[in-house]
This record gives C-alpha cells, sequence and structure tokens, in this order.
C-alpha cells in the first residue's frame, strides 16, 4: 500500500518522518516500509511511503481485517485504519468480471440517497448501523451512496461488517462540460461549476480511499456522457 502525509508546520522545519504498521489490536507488524517522498515547500511537508506486507491477513466480505499504519512527524502522531485488499476488472472485450482479492465477485446493491433521520445529512451511530444491518439483512454485499459524498460513520462500519460500497460525488454530470457549437465558448458560470465538481471528486477520492469496503468511484449514473469529450477523460 502507499501511505501520505501532508504536514502543514508552524515553523519550517524539515524532519524525517516515520510509519509503523499495526495490527487491530495496536501491536507492531513486520513490513517493508520505505520513505519515497519527503518533500517540503514553504510550511508544508508532503510524505509519501511503500509498505509492503507480504503476511498480512487480507481484507474480504467474511475476513475483516483491519490494520492501521501510524505516522509520526516529530513528536505528532496521526494514525489511519485501512485493510490489505484489491478489487479490480479482469477479461475487458472478452469476458469481464470484478474480482476481490483475486477471487470473482458479483455485487448486489441498491441504492441510498444519504438522506437520514433527525438532521438530513449526517446519520446518528444507530441509523448507520440499521442501514449496514438493513442491506445485509437483504442479500445485498455492497451499497451506492448515490446523491450525497459517503459518511466515514458508515463507512467505518462497513469495515468492520463486511459490506463494499459505491460512491458518487452528487451532481457528478457538472464536472462534464456540455457539447459547444463552433464558435461557442464556455460561460464564467459553467467553468466554475466544472472546476468546483472536479475538485469535489478529487477530494472525495483523497478523503475516503483507506476504506478497504470502498469498491469503486462512479461519477453519476444515467449520465450519457460522450467518451470523447476530454472533460471525460481529465474527470
Amino acid at each position: 500500500v502507499t501511505g501520505h502525509m501532508e504536514v502543514v508546520l508552524a515553523r519550517p522545519k524539515r524532519r524525517t518522518p516515520k510509519a509503523v504498521l499495526l495490527d487491530a489490536t495496536g501491536r507492531p507488524l513486520p513490513a517493508d516500509i520505505v520513505l519515497e517522498q519527503n518533500d517540503l515547500a514553504g510550511n508544508c511537508a508532503t510524505v509519501r511511503f511503500r509498505v509492503s506486507a507480504p503476511d498480512a491477513a487480507l481484507w474480504d466480505l467474511h475476513n475483516r481485517n483491519l490494520h492501521t499504519l501510524r505516522f509520526s512527524w516529530g513528536d505528532d502522531v496521526r494514525e489511519v485504519r485501512f485493510g490489505f485488499r484489491w478489487f479490480g476488472v479482469d477479461g475487458l472485450g472478452t469476458d469481464a468480471m470484478l474480482r476481490l482479492n483475486g477471487q470473482r465477485i458479483k455485487l448486489y446493491s441498491a441504492i441510498s440517497w444519504g438522506y437520514w433521520g433527525y438532521n438530513g445529512l449526517w446519520p446518528t451511530p444507530v441509523l448507520a448501523r440499521r442501514e449496514v444491518d438493513a442491506a445485509k439483512a437483504l442479500g445485498l454485499n455492497c451499497l451506492h451512496f448515490h446523491r450525497n459524498v459517503g459518511k466515514t460513520e458508515v463507512l467505518d462500519l462497513q469495515d468492520e461488517l463486511g459490506l463494499l460500497r459505491v460512491m458518487e460525488p452528487g451532481g457528478g454530470r457538472h464536472a462534464i462540460a456540455r457539447e459547444l457549437k463552433p464558435g461557442e465558448t464556455l460561460s464564467a458560470a459553467d467553468m466554475f461549476s466544472r472546476a468546483f465538481m472536479v475538485e469535489k471528486c478529487v477530494a472525495m477520492a483523497r478523503t475516503f480511499r483507506s476504506h478497504p469496503s470502498l469498491a469503486h468511484y462512479t461519477l453519476q449514473n444515467e449520465i450519457g456522457a460522450d467518451p470523447g469529450n476530454a472533460d471525460v477523460q481529465a474527470v
């Protein structure tokens, strides 16, 4: 896996950052951890580690093995929970199928609109657990964050209980500008809308990428986008 750090410093000073792999109980595990990047620009340090642990237990829907990567910059420490797993596609153009940790998997999913009782946008712990339990009781192995960016409270439970997730930003089609006629240009409002949605997509991917239950991202369902539009490739 790749571990990323961004550290904002009160006084720019180069240090040697560290990373340690922990199991679910907080016990250090053997791992080959290589510092690949340690750049300091102004008061911001950008750090990247490559972590290899061939003997680490994998995360899947039935064995929810979770690990923690402990980052440190001097006396400042941050821990991030994650799981070793990979999700991909084989056989594109011939016999395409999804695979989780090399094993074929079919996703059985439903849409969650992301509107929660009491406040509307964020679930209480009880409501977050209820959504995951309900999906599993229906025989689903996945849920779809459809109109709103996902919530950490739900993803944490999906990591722990074994339920995959698909995420879209909500209104993702605005990352793709409309087709222009010859001589026509985008308005300032359209350019702002596109830039805003692209930034939202990037923030979404960076914020939640450590959750092993997050299987893939979708820009928007029923979008009808032209693959030849340069904005499709850009986003």
